[in-house]
């Protein structure tokens, strides 16, 4: 009589672990979209015969600017970045002396507007030690030799300078946290099958990011896969697997159960 294996016939799933190496990357939190603009350092500007005075009235997130001198509005021209005029406030907000000065043609220098280019209002609100630009350029610029000009002579006209981080500073720079990956989903392919894993298969916290969005992955180099397309320009494994991570890039070890047939 002959005795078979028990295991004789008998298919066997074969489950094998994969391990292989991302690299997440973010794009870095950018400055402020609007120009800034330092008080007092960029806040001096050239008297010139021509000028035009700017009425109406400023609140600073939602509040009315301080009088006599505390906070203080300044116009600038974006391209050259130069200083036109300032000015302070009275009587609860309302905009006094912003003369906006043009360009003296007898000098070399830009010294200010032109006929045809726009000017920026920018806040230096003294409570919060910071500057607010005016997000929208004004383009109604004209010589009125000191008189009120045409287009800005409202003086009930209010302006809302709210801070936001795209035209709000205060002297800081923005600090570009490390994304965390703090899991992956549960990822499976056949054997031989390729497997695409997307930026949906990881969890993320990042403080100062929304997670997918500017964000790519890249899966590294590894002895035991290999990548569609061709090979990268990552590391391979295990040897190369002590890296460094930036301020804009994570790095995570990441799993994939391979079923097989033996």
């Amino acid at each position: 009589m002959s005795y078979k294996p028990w295991y004789y016939g008998i298919t066997f799933a074969v489950i094998i672990a994969l391990i292989f190496l991302l690299q997440l990357k973010k794009e870095p939190v950018l400055p402020v979209d609007w120009p800034t603009y330092v008080y007092p350092d960029t806040f001096s500007f050239v008297t010139t015969p021509l000028s035009g005075a700017f009425l109406g009235q400023i609140t600073i997130d939602g509040f009315q600017a301080e009088d006599d001198g505390v906070d203080i509005i300044a116009a600038f021209e974006p391209v050259s970045g130069i200083c036109v005029g300032t000015g302070e406030f009275t009587s609860g907000g309302n905009i006094y002396g912003l003369n906006i000065y043009g360009d003296d043609s007898t000098t070399p220098e830009d010294d200010g507007m032109n006929s045809g280019e726009n000017f920026l209002l920018v806040v230096y609100d003294a409570s919060a030690n910071r500057t607010i630009t005016y997000t929208q350029e004004f383009d109604q610029w004209s010589n009125q030799n000191g008189g009120i000009m045409p287009a800005y002579s409202d003086w009930q006209a209010v302006y809302e300078f709210n801070c936001s981080a795209d035209n709000c500073w205060d002297g800081s720079v923005s600090e570009n946290d490390a994304p965390e990956i703090t899991g992956q989903a549960e990822l499976f392919t056949p054997e031989d099958m390729p497997l695409t894993i997307t930026l949906g298969d990881l969890s993320v916290e990042d403080a100062d990011n929304t997670y997918p969005d500017d964000f790519t992955l890249t899966v590294l180099e590894g002895d035991n896969y290999t990548i569609e397309g061709g090979p990268g320009s990552g590391p391979t494994y295990p040897d190369d697997f002590g890296f460094t991570t930036t301020p804009s890039s994570g790095a995570f070890l990441g799993q994939v159960t391979i079923d097989g047939v033996s």
